[in-house]
Formats: C-alpha cells, sequence, structure tokens
C-alpha cells in the first residue's frame, strides 16, 4: 500500500521526488550542453580533416 500524500510519510516522499527531480534536471542539462560541446568540436575536427573549415 502507498502513502497517502496527506499522511507525514506521503509529504515527505513527495517532497524528496520533487528534489531528486529537480536535481536530475540540472544534471541532465550539464549532460547534454557537455555532449553538445563534445559532439560539435568532434564533427568540426572530423570536417577539418576532411578539408572542410568552419
Amino acid at each position: 500500500m502507498s502513502p497517502s500524500i496527506a499522511s507525514p510519510t506521503g509529504e515527505k516522499l513527495a517532497k524528496a521526488n520533487f528534489e531528486v527531480n529537480t536535481d536530475m534536471q540540472q544534471v541532465l542539462k550539464v549532460f547534454t550542453n557537455n555532449l553538445n560541446r563534445e559532439f560539435f568540436a568532434k564533427v568540426r575536427a572530423e570536417l577539418k580533416a576532411e578539408g572542410v573549415d568552419l
């Protein structure tokens, strides 16, 4: 049986879930930004090796 949000345990769980979701969003933003930067750097390097300069 899952705790009701109205119970102290349910309120604590809801707060913890919200905090984890917020933290995960921040982590994913950093990860995505780094991945984009690394991806585009690699693509530019590959293109430069093929003679295309951006």
